[in-house]
């Protein structure tokens, strides 16, 4: 089937964004040479919660893993060829369990792939779901936390030991018998295990889309009285069930499902084409640079991490596609303008704490595009404004929302 795609435009890029379920065909463009891609793997389904004796006398599950997240760039391509995209879907979440039995597991994700037909491919591995270990404590689920693979057929011969996150798709349960409280799923692709706590355990952060967002988050695991959390973006995995409560006594609650992921797909926009000249001809000539691109005032947004003014490798790409479009257009005026966002209380020192961060990611900018610009920067005026936290693109209530606020806007004409 042919692939259904959300299409936006950020800058000089076109992003395809591709979340239905299952596998479809996508035709490449006319005029895309070259294909920068994320590949998100669902995440896996949160454990259920179990009880022995009494509700005061069980524990929640485990948060599911959160699915693997890959970011490729520059992958090689030409129009009309193939490319074949599987979107994972979320893991199932565990049934709850009667009382005297150990917590239920919730499933793994699905794998999510990107391919070209002879060439190319990149798959993302399905986070996975948690599971309790049913030896330790009358079997409640505060064990030393076994794991299933994400790309496991849900039989218990394939459990494992240890902490994979979200890199080979097993979600985690915790050890911790004093707050009955089972571990977070975990979400980094680190294989490190994560702590107790109902909370989410943040994912991968990327900016392909044109803002910056975390992917694949860990759920968060549950407890006694509290289900654990889910998170909000592709990937996430499902938090864990909680024990019985007076409204449910004798049976525990289940986890919750594992969110689907999602393949992002961007390019730099292709050269319109124009007539040739010839009437008599069908045949096309392609510009050497869009006109319409040359003509309007450009604007192409950098993010940061929380406190950093680094550029990492993605955005310098952007950069340096950016100084290409100056080069050909013959630009001579650019504005950088750097902001933060407000991540802790407010007060008179922070507020100079963010002046500086936001000029010194303005700087970090212009020095980047400088060095793409080699000599064609003569003659070109910059100018670079530090504006702190004014004009936030988001609410700055959550760290998701606060990481779009978090940026240089570089605009050129």
């Amino acid at each position: 089937a042919s692939c259904t795609s959300a299409e936006t435009i950020d800058g000089l890029y076109t992003v395809q964004t591709f979340s239905t379920t299952g596998t479809c065909q996508w035709s490449v463009p006319t005029g895309v040479t070259s294909l920068d891609s994320l590949v998100v793997a669902g995440g896996g389904g949160g454990g259920g919660g179990s009880i022995t004796y009494t509700p005061d006398d069980g524990a929640g599950g485990g948060g599911g893993g959160g699915g693997q997240v890959i970011e490729t760039t520059s992958r090689t391509v030409s129009a009309a060829q193939a490319i074949t995209i599987v979107v994972g879907a979320g893991g199932n979440g565990a049934t709850g369990s009667p009382r005297n039995a150990s917590g239920n597991y919730g499933y793994p994700g699905g794998t999510s792939s990107i391919s070209l037909a002879s060439g190319w491919s990149t798959s993302a591995v399905g986070g996975g779901g948690s599971i309790i270990d049913s030896s330790k404590y009358n079997l409640v689920a505060w064990g030393a936390g076994r794991n299933r693979l994400g790309t496991g057929s849900g039989t218990r011969a394939e459990l494992i030991t240890g902490g994979y996150g979200g890199g080979s798709g097993g979600g985690n349960v915790g050890s911790n018998p004093s707050s009955r409280q089972a571990g977070q799923g975990a979400s980094d692709n680190s294989g490190s295990t994560p702590g107790a706590s109902t909370s989410i355990l943040v994912g991968v952060t990327s900016s392909i889309s044109g803002a910056s967002v975390v992917y694949g988050n860990g759920g968060g695991g549950g407890n006694l009285t509290t289900l654990g959390s889910t998170g909000t973006t592709f990937g996430s995995g499902g938090g864990g069930g909680k024990s019985a409560d007076a409204d449910q006594p004798n049976d525990s609650y289940g986890g919750s499902a594992g969110l689907s992921g999602v393949v992002i797909v961007r390019y730099l926009t292709p050269i319109p084409e124009s007539d040739s000249g010839d009437s008599s001809s069908s045949t096309k000539s392609v510009t050497a640079t869009p006109v319409d691109q040359c003509e309007v005032r450009n604007k192409v947004i950098i993010y940061f991490d929380g406190g950093s003014s680094s550029i990492d490798k993605n955005d310098e790409k952007k950069i340096k596609d950016l100084a290409r479009l100056i080069k050909n257009c013959s630009f001579t005026k650019i504005v950088l303008t750097g902001y933060t966002s407000i991540d802790k209380p407010d007060s008179p020192s922070y507020a100079l704490f963010r002046k500086n961060l936001s000029n010194k990611r303005a700087n970090a900018v212009e020095n980047v595009l400088l060095e793409k610009l080699g000599k064609s920067a003569k003659g070109i005026k910059f100018k670079s404004y530090a504006k702190s936290n004014a004009k936030p693109i988001k609410s700055n209530r959550t760290e998701k929302t606060r990481s779009a606020n978090r940026r240089v806007e570089i605009v050129v004409n």
